[in-house]
């Protein structure tokens, strides 16, 4: 649209967009930029058309948020209210996590040469209403006390577009070439990894099967120190047998410091995940909050203590990609049979 300015792009645009935010109402941060964008060019009439594209778009995928509206509101306000708040196994307040995130998976060349375009722009003084949404997500949430996770998408498609435009202006031989190799190969070994590790073969699956196959009773209990969530071993509770769940991941104002581990004395079978461990082991909740990790600690101390527990089963990497990949250790109290 900026090309050519045909309106029916601008439209296409807002169509994309609508759907975007009826998938997640989270994706109206990409919003910003065809914002300012038809603001900063005075083009109010087209401002006022799109946005009514994009809102009747969203309601035609999302009918439910105007037939029970108060649903709507109550979980906005749940995420203001309570998500705002610290999230145990996600509180970071280094100021390198954003630029570390983008770099982890953008590859340092596309970080770097994105933010080239920027300040090339601003030497030839160009204003890009881009490098005001880059800037903006890099400083703000730098700042902020939580895990950058989903906020380092709407930054990803402009730095990639700069780096882009960059790398195929370099007029050295071969330099173009180079550099588009080397952040393809890497993209494409993090893409492998991520999918192998996503896999039937991921350790949580693979200990899952080895209890369910080895050790599984129905008149034993187990519990489970694992992430919430998609976790196969939920599937226990539908065999009959007697499972808890830890309580890890969990908002301060719910009561996070509060969830201490049970007596593992308690239960037959104990499945740890090392993923868990990092939470409660994260140096900035030990400042909040000496003693939650120190109970969660002595938790697993004792399951490695060997009169009263046996590790029977463990599935370990050591592989870095995309995602967290996690030991999970199997442990069997020693009076059971």
């Amino acid at each position: 649209y900026n090309e050519t300015l045909k309106k029916r792009f601008l439209y296409l645009s807002m169509i994309f967009l609508g759907l975007g935010v009826g998938t997640k109402i989270t994706f109206l941060v990409v919003l910003i930029y065809p914002i300012f964008d038809l603001i900063l060019k005075r083009y109010f009439k087209k401002l006022s058309i799109s946005l009514t594209i994009v809102f009747f778009v969203y309601v035609i995928t999302n009918p439910f948020t105007f037939i029970f509206p108060n649903e709507f509101i109550g979980r906005i306000l749940e995420m203001r209210i309570k998500e705002n708040g610290i999230v145990i196994d996600s509180y970071n307040t280094s100021i390198f996590k954003y630029p570390n995130s983008l770099i982890e998976n953008l590859t340092a060349l596309v970080v770097v040469l994105g933010l080239v375009k920027i300040f090339k722009d601003y030497k030839e003084k160009k204003f890009d209403i881009t490098a005001f949404i880059i800037l903006t997500f890099i400083v703000f949430f730098s700042f902020s006390s939580r895990l950058v996770d989903r906020w380092v998408l709407p930054v990803y498609p402009f730095l990639i577009i700069n780096f882009l435009i960059i790398t195929l202006t370099l007029q050295k031989k071969y330099f173009k070439e180079i550099v588009l190799g080397i952040v393809f190969f890497i993209t494409l070994g993090n893409f492998i990894q991520t999918n192998i590790e996503l896999s039937l073969d991921s350790n949580m699956k693979k200990s899952y099967l080895d209890f369910k196959d080895k050790y599984f009773q129905k008149e034993k209990s187990v519990y489970l120190v694992t992430e919430r969530g998609l976790n196969p071993f939920y599937d226990f509770s539908k065999k009959g047998m007697l499972y808890s769940q830890a309580r890890l991941n969990l908002y301060v104002s719910e009561g996070g410091f509060e969830s201490f581990p049970e007596n593992p004395s308690n239960f037959d079978y104990i499945v740890f995940s090392s993923k868990v461990r990092s939470y409660y082991l994260n140096p900035y909740i030990t400042k909040i909050n000496p003693d939650y990790p120190i109970k969660w600690e002595s938790f697993f101390r004792e399951l490695l203590n060997p009169d009263k527990f046996e590790l029977v089963s463990f599935y370990g990497s050591d592989t870095k990609s995309l995602i967290n990949q996690e030991n999970i250790l199997i442990f069997k109290k020693k009076s059971s049979n």
